[in-house]
């Protein structure tokens, strides 16, 4: 990037679980954690590597409560590799875009990334 931010929405780092799906029409059953979300989707980590342009289903636990239910498409991937004295991990960080989200579960991630935000702004 260019130092600019090209994102439509805000995001908040999170440790959050999430569930996934390949199929749009399957329910979600790989679990993943989540590194940042915004109201326009969210950066998870896995351990397969997705293409942009796939197409998931997803549920996210917001750790204020309730589960996000939405259909997003992968917008990017980043391969990355955690080496330790035994074994070299590879994952990868996944952007992906909300496509069919309800407004309600937009407005509860808002509202989280809105928090997250207020609380980087208070003072020690």
């Amino acid at each position: 990037m260019n130092g600019k931010e090209r994102r439509r929405w805000p995001r908040a780092k999170v440790m959050a679980v999430i569930r996934w799906s390949r199929d749009e029409a399957a329910a979600p059953e790989l679990t993943e954690k989540i590194k940042n979300i915004g109201a326009g989707g969210v950066c998870l980590t896995t351990k397969e590597k997705l293409y942009p342009g796939d197409r998931l289903r997803l549920e996210v636990d917001l750790p204020t409560g309730g589960t996000i239910r939405a259909k997003a498409r992968v917008v990017w991937t980043d391969k990355f590799e955690i080496t330790s004295a035994k074994k070299v991990e590879v994952g990868y960080y996944t952007g992906v875009e909300f496509t069919d989200i309800v407004e309600e579960d937009r407005a509860k991630i808002e509202e989280f990334v809105n928090g997250y935000t207020r609380d980087l702004e208070k003072p020690f």
